[in-house]
């Protein structure tokens, strides 16, 4: 990865506001400091205590991934090569699966309540779990939710702007998600090379055994190469010092291989063969709500997706266009923002604009801004950036009659890419969370659609 002098000038400036920990301490931070000396550590301490500390035990080995985006994912994957030779529990974003149950956690964020976290941890425990695949992120170890977890590995996907609606900086954003990396009882950091900023940091950093993955460079520990992805699957071959591997995976896109690299170094790690975990891959059919395949038989592509950044949107509709076969087959974006968060993310709609064919703006967790507003926000960027409103560029604050438009304007071929949401099961309009599932209302259109 190459920086520009901008980007040089901006990633030196921050890499010695990191190293002396200089980041602006707002009103807001500070508070947060006394917050977690005088209540979250020792509500922490309480319920480890509750639960004889669960996270110290040593038959458990906890691996912790955070990262900006794509954690689910790995944490998905990791837990399905894991399972397959060890007795594996998860906790993530989505659900929480101890031993042979599933708990619906209803979490709304990804690193649950410290009481939640203990409780999960001993019901691991009492389900003889050998491994435990965790999600962190960087409030969950800021506010010392994790504050008595003894990690084993620490898995770290990639670093972007986000969340600076909590964090005063950029810089502590990172340094908060640095604390995965520095436990004392780390064995193993798994370390993302193509992700400069994050790499170079952590890696003075980081406790244990550093492990390094790429899709992008040969130097790194474990490389990747992909040779071919198409709607069926992703194929790609794995190097490392010493040993050469093909791999299949029957889901799509380019970040699958970097989240599958990553998971890979952590099996290797455990002892687990290359047969098997190549095994365990081409059984792997995906994450709910990422890049999630809705078929109701219909002639165009849908996918439901949790992208919620310019960035990872970005990723996504580069990767929609590196599968189709021809430009005659349309992209249409469906996504919105949601209210009451960093407000760069309504660059998303340049982001669409550039990439996509049609861009559907609409709700997404509005909360007390309103619909109308952000849309006229995201406009602004999506105009910019060459869309034509009423023309490539749409604003429908009804999430459904957003979805059902796409829908009725899509031809054979066509992609839709339903963003935001994922596998969220509920939408913020100001008043608490109502019912809402992309999943299931792109499945009710499309039914409709086609008369079933």
């Amino acid at each position: 990865m190459k920086f520009d002098s901008r980007e040089r000038e901006r990633s030196q400036e921050m890499f010695k506001n990191l190293k002396n920990l200089r980041y602006k301490l707002t009103k807001n931070i500070k508070l947060e400091n006394l917050k977690n000396f005088f209540i979250r550590i020792p509500r922490a301490f309480f319920y480890s205590l509750k639960e004889n500390f669960p996270g110290k035990n040593s038959s458990l080995g906890i691996i912790g991934i955070t990262g900006t985006k794509g954690k689910t994912s790995v944490a998905f994957i990791l837990y399905h090569i894991l399972n397959s030779k060890f007795r594996t529990s998860l906790i993530s974003t989505i659900e929480a699966k101890i031993g042979s149950e599933n708990v619906d956690t209803g979490f709304h964020v990804t690193s649950p309540d410290s009481n939640q976290i203990y409780k999960l941890l001993k019901k691991s425990l009492e389900a003889k779990s050998e491994k435990v695949v965790f999600e962190t992120t960087s409030h969950g170890m800021f506010q010392k939710r994790v504050e008595f977890v003894d990690f084993e590995v620490a898995v770290f996907t990639n670093i972007a702007r986000d969340h600076l609606d909590y964090h005063p900086t950029f810089e502590h954003y990172l340094w908060s998600k640095s604390l995965l990396f520095r436990g004392k009882k780390l064995k193993l950091s798994v370390l993302n090379f193509d992700d400069k900023l994050s790499f170079e940091y952590l890696k003075k950093c980081a406790k244990g055994k550093i492990v390094s993955y790429s899709i992008k460079n040969e130097k790194a520990d474990i490389f990747g190469k992909i040779l071919e992805i198409s709607e069926k699957g992703t194929r790609f071959l794995v190097k490392r010092e010493n040993f050469k591997q093909e791999f299949f995976m029957p889901v799509v896109g380019e970040v699958y291989v970097s989240n599958a690299l990553s998971s890979i170094a952590v099996a290797l790690f455990y002892g687990m063969s290359l047969k098997e975990i190549s095994e365990s891959l081409r059984n792997f059919t995906g994450v709910s709500g990422r890049m999630e395949k809705i078929d109701e038989g219909q002639n165009f592509s849908v996918f439901v997706d949790f992208a919620h950044t310019p960035d990872s949107l970005q990723k996504l509709l580069e990767g929609i266009r590196k599968i189709r076969k021809s430009e005659k087959q349309k992209i249409f974006a469906v996504f919105g923002n949601a209210g009451e968060r960093d407000p760069e993310r309504r660059k998303m709609g340049g982001v669409s604009a550039k990439l996509s064919d049609i861009t559907i703006l609409t709700a997404e967790d509005p909360r007390s801004e309103g619909v109308e507003k952000i849309m006229s926000e995201a406009e602004k960027y999506a105009v910019e950036n060459g869309a034509i409103l009423n023309k490539n560029l749409f604003k429908i604050s009804d999430r459904r009659i957003a979805i059902k438009t796409a829908f009725e304007m899509a031809k054979d071929g066509d992609f839709v890419l339903l963003s935001g949401k994922g596998h969220e099961q509920s939408m913020n309009f100001g008043n608490g969370e109502e019912w809402w599932d992309d999943r299931v209302v792109a499945r009710e259109e499309l039914r409709k659609l086609l008369g079933k």
